[in-house]
C-alpha cells in the first residue's frame, strides 16, 4: 500500500511541474504575442487602416510571411 501512495505521490509531483512548465510557456508566449502586434495596434488606432484590422488580416499576413520566403527560395533553386 506503501508503494501505491508513494509512487501516486511522485504523479503528482510531475503533474505540477508539468503545470508549471505549461505556465511559463504561456506566459513567454504571450509576451512575445505582445511584442509582435505592435503594428496591428498602430492599425487600429489610427483610423483609416483601424476598419482593416481583424483576424482575416493577421492570418493573411502570417501566411503571406511565411510563405512568400519559402516559395522564393524554391524559385532561386529552379533557376
Amino acid at each position: 500500500m506503501a508503494e501505491v501512495v508513494t509512487e501516486q505521490w511522485v504523479q503528482i509531483q510531475h503533474l505540477e511541474q508539468a503545470l508549471q512548465i505549461a505556465k511559463m510557456r504561456a506566459l513567454q508566449a504571450q509576451k512575445q504575442r505582445n511584442m509582435r502586434c505592435t503594428f496591428l495596434k498602430e492599425m487600429q488606432r489610427n483610423e483609416l487602416t483601424a476598419a482593416f484590422v481583424n483576424d482575416e488580416l493577421v492570418f493573411f499576413l502570417a501566411s503571406a510571411f511565411i510563405t512568400f520566403p519559402i516559395l522564393g527560395a524554391w524559385m532561386l533553386l529552379l533557376t
